[in-house]
């Protein structure tokens, strides 16, 4: 059990430290070249890198403010209207 703690927090660093590094080299484009980064995998079949990819981006999302997906426009007036 430890193991498997140490192992998810060394692994939570690591993408804390990709991300910040990411946003210190590119600024505000740091998010959507983590969202490139993510499709790129998807598009390999590469699970593993699209879940690293997916945390960095969340992670850069969290420090930085940007809003993310919003969905489209229909769905969030969908949304917006069942409140």
């Amino acid at each position: 059990m430890l193991r498997w703690w140490r192992r998810r927090h060394v692994e939570r660093e690591r993408i804390e430290r990709d991300a910040i590094e990411l946003m210190e080299r590119h600024g505000d484009q740091a998010y959507y070249i983590a969202r490139e980064h993510m499709a790129n995998a998807v598009k390999l079949g590469d699970t593993a890198e699209n879940v690293r990819w997916t945390m960095i981006r969340k992670h850069i999302r969290k420090l930085s403010g940007h809003p993310g997906y919003q969905g489209d426009t229909a769905t969030r007036y969908k949304h917006e209207n069942l409140r």
